[in-house]
């Protein structure tokens, strides 16, 4: 059963080429059609395109790339994908973490007028969206295919719609007698496909869509154009007809490079049946602003919730898998960018307790004055802040995941690492360290002057022994002040990051939302 999806946009456009075709249509794609569906980001960057390395060009920020791409999906680790791009390329991690979990029980439909065979020292482009199927197979350059969960067989395959390939893929297909369904046969019967993919026996499907199988007459708007396409209703019917059919767990939608049009009819019908793959789409309803604070709320109307408060470096939308777990006992989830993060990673100077506190007072009050039943999922200095603005409040519930209960011992330990005096501190004001942290004397001296002296919320708190962050002693300390319920994963991180700890966490949450019943 398919219990978790997760919506990836993954904008990569170097795969391409120089232009930023992709990226346009990409954010195109984002602005017009997916703003009512959550959907997790892969950042990449716009600056201009990294030079040939490796026979690959824009080697340097595909590879970077790749590498977030395959963090965020380990975090998430859903039961099935469904990808917008951006070009074929961004497809090698969500196939190969597909196949990985499914132990390659996986059949993959190519819908596309190239084979993406190629490999870097005979592609005529060096361009790597003609390269990921092969790369998908393990051939190609080895750092990039390092970054794949798992590796493809050519048994896995099948090809469709194909009518422009270069010789080596050619030779490539023949040679490794790939099934290859033209757009002719498709056009005659969709049935083709249908059989094909029976043949196979696998019991879970992958469609790869580009969108240049379509026909140029009634779809122009792609990268790399061909000739006598797929007519829009057969792809229509065929994709319905295997969402129907198969066990759908991934889908893709590439190459587009945007057209201006209000609404693109297939655009609109393969989103549609992307965000629910798992056959019950999340009720999420995006608010735009809490006073200027952009939320998230998932789950179907309830009088009870969860307030998530993610950590630095974290972002309201990856509160969807504890969401996900909330909403399955009657809650709902509200998630929301503090400074500096998500959708405000362009302010400065906000990512300070002072600020954090005030607006945590803004959020609880609109909470308060909707949900009659109040509960915390807080991560890291999440949870400090939380313990700062919100011990008046009538807290039902606490979960906290590797919390910052000490914050001068916290920082006291940044100053000996950089070697910063207090006095230093004191007389600076500012300092940026080494490590990557910017001490400041303003905000040592909030924390003193804002000590945590009440809590009095029921709490779960779970901990991983390796926390290099907070001692093991102070979560002992405040666990026993507070009556918390405490939970220590053997080898856990600060930051759960691993797909054993991810696991560790999904389990924890799940039991501490049931015992909250």
């Amino acid at each position: 059963m398919k219990e978790k999806q997760l919506n990836l946009f993954y904008p990569q456009w170097q795969g391409a080429g120089a232009e930023k075709e992709l990226l346009t249509g990409a954010l195109e794609i984002k602005d017009k059609y997916l703003t009512a569906f959550n959907f997790i980001e892969v950042p990449v960057s716009d600056d201009d395109i990294s030079p040939i390395e490796n026979n690959i060009l824009g080697y340097e920020q595909i590879l970077g790339q790749l590498k977030k791409a395959k963090s965020i999906v380990s975090a998430e680790s859903p039961d099935c994908i469904f990808t917008v791009g951006g070009g074929c390329d961004v497809e090698i991690i969500p196939v190969s973490y597909l196949n990985h979990i499914l132990d390659g029980n996986l059949t993959v439909l190519w819908l596309d007028a190239h084979g993406d065979l190629n490999v870097p020292e005979l592609s005529p482009s060096k361009c790597f969206h003609g390269m990921p199927l092969r790369t998908l197979l393990g051939d190609g350059n080895q750092e990039i295919i390092n970054t794949l969960f798992s590796r493809l067989s050519t048994d896995q395959l099948i090809l469709a719609g194909q009518r422009d390939l270069d010789e080596p893929e050619k030779n490539f297909i023949d040679e490794k007698k790939i099934e290859v369904i033209s757009i002719d046969e498709i056009n005659s019967s969709i049935d083709h496909v249908v059989n094909a993919i029976k043949a196979k026996q696998s019991e879970n499907l992958y469609i790869h869509l580009d969108l240049d199988i379509l026909d140029l007459n009634e779809f122009p708007h792609v990268m790399v154009p061909a000739p006598n396409g797929l007519k829009m209703e057969v792809l229509l019917d065929l994709l319905r007809l295997l969402d129907d059919q198969f066990n759908l767990v991934g889908l893709s939608l590439l190459e587009y490079t945007s057209s201006g049009e209000e609404e693109n009819k297939v655009i609109t019908e393969v989103i549609k049946l992307g965000v629910d793959l798992h056959g019950e789409q999340e009720s999420v309803q995006r608010i735009h602003n809490i006073q200027g604070i952009p939320a998230i709320i998932y789950g179907a109307p309830s009088d009870k919730l969860y307030l998530y408060v993610h950590g630095k470096s974290g972002y309201k939308e990856e509160a969807e898998s504890f969401a996900a777990i909330a909403g399955r006992a009657g809650f709902q989830v509200l998630s929301f960018d503090l400074p500096e993060h998500g959708e405000r990673s362009e302010e400065k100077d906000m990512f300070n307790p002072w600020t954090v506190v005030l607006e945590l007072r803004k959020i609880i009050t609109f909470v308060k004055e909707r949900w009659e039943q109040i509960s915390i999922r807080a991560n890291s200095i999440g949870a400090y802040f939380v313990l700062l603005a919100l011990a008046e409040e009538p807290i039902e519930r606490c979960l906290f995941v590797s919390p910052i209960l000490d914050m001068e011992a916290l920082i006291f330990k940044m100053m000996q690492r950089s070697e910063v005096t207090e006095e230093q501190l004191e007389k600076e004001r500012v300092i940026s360290t080494n490590i990557g942290e910017t001490l400041s004397w303003d905000y040592l001296s909030y924390v003193r002057n804002h000590p945590i002296l009440k809590w009095e919320a029921q709490t779960s708190i779970l901990y991983g022994s390796e926390d290099h962050m907070t001692e093991q002693s102070t979560i002992d300390s405040f666990a026993a002040q507070y009556q918390c319920n405490l939970t220590i994963m053997n080898g856990g991180e600060h930051w759960f990051h691993t797909l054993e700890q991810f696991k560790f966490l999904e389990n924890w949450e799940a039991s501490s939302v049931a015992s909250h019943l």
